[in-house]
């Protein structure tokens, strides 16, 4: 498995992480920011020095795939 942004699944192995969109070279997470209990905003910024561009992704979760009965009192 690889990290491509054409929907195939990362590989376990690799840290959750972005290419920057502005020059294709590693982006590395520097703010997150709580906007609901299943949404989080990431900010990154581009780890080649020449480009250091930062943006912005939205992370939701969308559905479960295998979801356990709650627990009382966890």
């Amino acid at each position: 498995m690889n990290n491509q942004s054409n929907g195939e699944i990362m590989d376990r192995r690799t840290p959750h992480s972005f290419s920057c969109p502005q020059c294709g070279h590693k982006a590395k997470i520097v703010f997150t920011k709580v906007m609901t209990d299943q949404t989080r905003e990431k900010s990154y910024q581009c780890s080649n020095i020449l480009c250091s561009s930062t943006f912005v992704t939205h992370e939701t979760i969308t559905r479960f795939l295998i979801k356990t009965p709650a627990q009382n009192g966890n």
